[in-house]
């Protein structure tokens, strides 16, 4: 299995957003590039600073849809592991009902 917690950067439109993936709980947390979480300030701005986060707005939409991706193909994984063990598993029991000691 992969790490608990992965750091990635995804970049849209100049900006990169940091994210953390922690592939056990499936959860993602926007941060910063040291892994502190964000703290964002959206009060007493001017009007061409909020404007702004349009595009940063852009941005973490398309890295949390990457993440997403992510987390389905893990699920695909997952899917083919269990049947890949299961197929193995009948293939097992069914060489062992000719054995003598089944």
């Amino acid at each position: 299995m992969k790490d608990l917690l992965v750091r990635r950067v995804y970049s849209k439109y100049g900006i990169n957003v940091v994210v953390e993936i922690d592939y056990v709980k499936k959860q993602v947390s926007l941060v910063e590039k040291d892994g502190k979480p964000k703290n964002w300030k959206f009060a007493e701005r001017t009007p061409e600073y909020m404007n702004g986060w349009r595009a940063i707005m852009l941005a973490m939409e398309y890295a949390v849809s990457e993440v997403q991706k992510e987390f389905e193909k893990l699920k695909e994984k997952e899917h083919e592991e269990f049947v890949a063990m299961y197929m193995a598993l009948d293939k097992a029991l069914k060489k062992g009902e000719g054995s003598p000691d089944a």
